[in-house]
């Protein structure tokens, strides 16, 4: 169970403070500033925040525009799209052979192997994380996505089961 179980995302009628500075502050201020930092999800008595609510799980909400859920789920998939890519390339890096069948170069090649192999297992948890934040925001968009199994099941049922 990760963070992402409890965040829910809501599409606004207006447009959120995603993309704007905090009052007093630039958008690409100095160092030190609040530019970067995480939006405070338990503001003061009397403070408001359109970004991140608590509420609705122990994460909160995600609240933005229309048009900026849109833009963050295009450029979200684009990054699964670029990570999913990294995936076969990145798979080389397990199968490595030494060049001789040596203590040292055996030992080396192992080491390569497993770094290669935590690389490939760490781009398949950035691939299931940033999946839960796409299928969550494409639920708040009202965008529905049905799975391949889903497809061929409905294939297979409407074509009488003949697709395998």
């Amino acid at each position: 169970m990760s963070w992402w179980d409890d965040v829910k995302f809501v599409v606004t009628g207006e447009q959120s403070n995603a993309v704007k500075a905090p009052p007093g502050q630039e958008i690409g201020a100095a160092a030190g500033s609040m530019v970067g930092a995480a939006p405070d999800v338990n503001p003061a008595p009397g403070a408001t925040s359109n970004t991140v609510n608590t509420g609705g799980g122990s994460a909160g909400e995600i609240r933005m525009s229309r048009d900026e859920m849109e833009d963050t789920l295009r450029r979200a998939r684009n990054l699964l799209t670029d990570i999913s890519n990294q995936i076969t390339p990145a798979s080389f890096l397990t199968r490595m052979q030494p060049p001789a069948n040596d203590p040292a170069s055996v030992s080396a090649t192992n080491s390569a192997n497993n770094g290669g192999n935590y690389y490939v297992g760490h781009l398949r948890r950035q691939q299931a994380y940033l999946q839960v934040v796409i299928d969550k925001m494409q639920k708040a968009l009202g965008i529905v996505v049905e799975t391949d199994e889903q497809q061929g099941k409905t294939i297979q049922n409407t074509a009488g089961g003949s697709v395998a």
